[in-house]
């Protein structure tokens, strides 16, 4: 469904040949500053797609991250064209060796859904680890701006290693 609503692209049944060709540029990831560009191309189902992606992260500290993702798809197609965007920030705060918090915040414009993931991981000793997942979802149905809750729930997991 387009983002104003009123048109619908439907990919008829078959088989389809994806080739795509990529350039980029992207800096270390052990810098304080980094970031990358790509640039993508190629076929796409019945048509074609043009993917730009800009990325920037900045880690004031090793205990701290932050990020911004910007991911555009031109989608050009028999049955209709559309531009797909995408927005991602994330952070993320390592208290300790053992303990840490990532945060993911996504939307993109198409299904105008908002997600929300937080994932709590402590990792008591070697072999053993305890994930606490928080995820929150929102959606504007009509497309007028005003969010409604789809979906919350929270889970853990527990992974533990045997050893003999």
């Amino acid at each position: 469904r387009s983002s104003d609503g009123l048109r619908t692209v439907v990919i008829p049944q078959g088989n389809y040949k994806f080739s795509e060709v990529q350039t980029g540029y992207q800096m270390g990831r052990q810098r304080k500053f980094a970031g990358t560009f790509i640039l993508r191309g190629g076929n796409y189902f019945s048509g074609t797609r043009f993917q730009r992606t800009a990325s920037t992260t900045y880690r004031p500290n090793r205990n701290l991250s932050f990020g911004l993702n910007y991911t555009e798809n031109e989608i050009h197609l028999p049955e209709g064209d559309f531009t797909v965007r995408q927005v991602t920030i994330n952070t993320q705060v390592s208290f300790s060796s053992t303990l840490s918090l990532t945060n993911l915040i996504q939307y993109d414009n198409v299904s105008e859904a908002l997600g929300i993931n937080t994932r709590l991981h402590w990792i008591p000793e070697a072999g053993r680890q305890v994930f606490l997942v928080f995820n929150y979802g929102l959606i504007d149905l009509d497309k007028d701006n005003t969010f409604v809750s789809t979906n919350s729930d929270i889970s853990m997991k527990l992974n533990y290693t045997f050893r003999f």
